[in-house]
């Protein structure tokens, strides 16, 4: 019996796990698919996909309102908008979508390390990343941080089994949804050009294959500068100004920002778990000369992709949600680090307790509003709420001074904040003392102390949440006959 009990479970970690891991996160997330848009979600993603979609989808700039697109490349927009005319413009069709890209995404970094390592390392992989509540937080959100972290692990699978052609079609979708991408292909060029010259010396060759490889390597970076001559002809710019605006290129805010990053990337939500275990595996193998070669090439090229786009990142405006693109390529390099140089057991029990590490401090300890956390959903709860109380009050021809988001949630319908799709609010300003005032905890107004104390409006609605989340509606009183 208990020979039949292995067999099964064997069967089970080798054949089926991912699509295990796959149900849990369509199981954990289906309830989210209705909740409306949030945060950037909300007023830059939706707005700039919905406008395409109903202006016909495109990758060339120009098609669409780029106060929504922000100058970044359109590929993503163009496959989400897609989706929306083929199976409706809605909110459950748009987060449908997300959690397809999350689950292809999934199994496109199990395949991978399958193919290129084993199936074991997969599965250590696929199921660390399913542990991090921000890979989770973000499954369902139309934002194209996972479909990123997809494709980039994807890419670099390809390069590393010389796939050129399946690489070429990759890249161009890759490097085409966002400018990040062009630290992996920046890495990879060098990793063409010195690393392996470095390591592999004498066997390195500067031969047809060599310089046919390199002409494969360079070519998502035409993609990218055709995309950006296409930009400036039609909208005057290379990048967004807004965004150029956003950089601060002094030393001192680059080291701060950095800091900040390399936090986000080993230590936050537990990570600093698996920093110990694989540092002190990476000090032991170094010191018994276990790593070959090959190991030694494959771990530094890790290492500079994840430090390269760390340092990409500190010149540039920066959010929690961008490092999902490092998380699986980490927990690859640290994964074979651990299993490498510890004896079977230990290894795979000290992986069992970074990975369970992370899941207790996703379902114990990650909440609030961010869109990283795990509580998220009861802010956007909160918000439709007062949305919906608004409808309620008829308040429609009043003059209401709201946060940024909350504005776009009582504006645009197709955000899936009002009951009402036919009837939206339009009077909005900054008005020393309009009809309404609507404060909430996300979005800090530094006038709420003021009006709370002001005789002449009345608290006529107060929403709180677990997750520290409330909102405050504040109505104008009638004047007394």
């Amino acid at each position: 019996m208990n020979q039949k009990i292995a067999v099964v479970l064997n069967k089970l970690w080798n054949n089926y796990f991912i699509f295990l891991l796959i149900l849990v996160l369509i199981l954990i997330k289906v309830s989210w698919l209705n909740l409306p848009f949030y945060w950037d979600e909300a007023w830059s993603y939706a707005m700039a996909i919905f406008d395409m979609a109903n202006n016909g989808p495109s990758i060339i700039p120009g098609n669409t309102d780029d106060c929504f697109t922000r100058g970044h490349p359109l590929f993503f927009y163009f496959i989400a908008s897609s989706w929306l005319v083929l199976f409706g413009k809605t909110v459950l069709s748009a987060h449908l979508f997300a959690l397809l890209v999350s689950c292809s995404s999934l199994f496109i970094i199990h395949f991978c390390c399958r193919k290129f390592v084993s199936i074991k390392v997969a599965n250590i992989v696929a199921l660390s990343l399913m542990a991090q509540i921000m890979f989770i937080a973000q499954s369902t959100l139309l934002l194209p941080e996972v479909f990123l972290m997809g494709l980039s692990f994807l890419v670099f699978y390809l390069y590393l089994q010389k796939k050129w052609w399946y690489f070429i079609g990759v890249s161009f979708c890759l490097i085409l949804s966002k400018e990040t991408a062009l630290v992996l292909f920046a890495v990879l060029f060098f990793d063409k050009i010195i690393l392996q010259k470095l390591i592999y010396r004498s066997e390195y060759k500067y031969n047809i294959v060599f310089f046919k490889e390199i002409f494969f390597v360079v070519t998502p970076f035409l993609f990218f500068g055709i995309f950006l001559l296409i930009q400036k002809r039609n909208l005057g710019y290379f990048f967004f100004p807004s965004h150029i605006e956003l950089m601060n290129l002094t030393f001192a805010e680059f080291v701060k920002k950095t800091a900040y990053i390399s936090e986000w990337v080993f230590l936050r939500h537990s990570r600093w778990i698996w920093l110990c275990v694989a540092a002190v595996a990476i000090m032991f193998g170094i010191r018994k000369k276990i790593f070959s070669v090959k190991e030694i090439h494959l771990f530094i090229l890790l290492g500079v992709f994840i430090w390269g786009y760390i340092l990409f990142s500190g010149l540039n405006f920066f959010i929690p949600r961008y490092i999902l693109t490092l998380l699986p390529f980490s927990f690859l390099l640290f994964t074979l680090f651990i299993i490498k140089c510890f004896p079977k057991y230990i290894g795979i029990l000290l992986l069992l307790v970074a990975i369970l590490g992370n899941i207790f401090r996703g379902i114990w300890l990650s909440d609030g509003e961010m869109d990283t956390s795990r509580t998220f959903n009861q802010t956007i709860l909160a918000h439709k709420e007062a949305v919906n109380f608004c409808e309620s009050q008829q308040w429609h021809d009043k003059t209401i001074n709201t946060g940024f988001l909350m504005h776009y949630y009582l504006e645009f319908p197709q955000l899936g904040y009002l009951n009402n799709k036919e009837k939206s609010f339009s009077k909005f300003n900054n008005e020393a003392f309009p009809d309404v005032f609507i404060f909430y905890s996300i979005e800090q107004n530094s006038k709420i102390d003021e009006i709370r104390n002001n005789t002449n409006y009345e608290l006529v609605k107060q929403i709180t949440k677990p997750n520290g989340c409330w909102v405050e509606i504040f109505e104008k009183k009638l004047p007394e006959d």
